[in-house]
């Protein structure tokens, strides 16, 4: 596979594609991963905090597509994205997760995000084979809120955004906008420790595999309405790319009295 080959982005930012959207969040993310390098192992966090992450070894399946909004990571095989300095994540009371996927394959396991420090783990997850989409907390001890899911929702080949939070008394999970797990979970978020943030894999086990784009983190639980309205940007820029081919196609196809006259009438436009 090519690596860090990037096609013509989709727009020409995330600040562009989200608009109105951005702004109308409740926070900023403690860190945020665009994955719009156009080429080299690291991907840069653009919050501006400096939690830039890096492929330890990037020739291992890890490449550059275009995604929603820029650039985007095409993720096979093995792989181990790491942050050379992690968020406090310590200080955390509350959190939510969101990230733009596209899987092409599931196995048991397959990371979104993970900081693996024992029972004091943060882990953003599919799991089960596609079947689960589950946050993993330790909040009165380990415990996964884990959302039930039909693989083949999200093994269409579209992407679908991800989301989870914890505001102090529930554990949430979104998928396109709209919650499907939820767990009453009162009480303090306990995390922290040595381990690494690690994206799309557990320490280079348990692989995500497929496109990844706009990874968010934040130190504060998201709002249903700002889940969707993430959600809503992403589903605009897909929108917006479908009617423009579909205009583009307009232009070279019309529908003849045969198939052989329509194609006759393609190949001369």
């Amino acid at each position: 596979m090519a690596v860090f080959r990037r096609r013509r982005p989709a727009v020409r930012s995330v600040a562009a594609a989200m608009g109105c959207a951005a702004a109308a969040l409740a926070a900023d993310p403690v860190a945020h991963w665009t994955f719009d390098e156009p080429s080299g192992a690291v991907c840069r966090d653009a919050s501006g905090h400096g939690f830039d992450a890096t492929f330890a070894n990037p020739a291992s399946g890890a490449g550059r597509i275009t995604g929603l909004f820029g650039g985007a990571l095409q993720l096979q095989g093995g792989h181990r994205l790491a942050c050379g300095r992690a968020p406090d994540v310590a200080a955390f009371r509350q959190i939510t997760v969101s990230a733009w996927t596209q899987p092409r394959a599931f196995d048991r396991y397959n990371e979104i995000l993970r900081k693996e420090d024992g029972d004091r783990r943060i882990l953003f997850s599919f799991q089960e084979n596609g079947r689960v989409l589950s946050l993993g907390l330790n909040v009165g001890g380990y415990v996964e809120c884990d959302a039930k899911l039909d693989p083949a929702r999200v093994l269409d080949g579209e992407w679908h955004h991800c989301a989870a939070t914890f505001d102090g008394r529930a554990m949430r999970v979104f998928l396109d906008g709209a919650e499907i797990g939820r767990l009453e979970r009162p009480g303090v978020i306990a995390a922290g420790g040595g381990a690494a943030m690690v994206i799309a894999s557990s320490e280079g086990h348990e692989c995500f595999q497929g496109g990844l784009d706009d990874l968010r983190l934040y130190d504060t639980a998201l709002g249903p309405q700002d889940i969707a309205d993430l959600h809503a940007a992403g589903l605009a820029v897909l929108l917006r790319a479908r009617a423009g081919a579909a205009q583009a196609l307009e232009t070279i196809w019309t529908d003849a009295a045969t198939f052989a006259e329509t194609l006759a009438a393609a190949r001369r436009t």
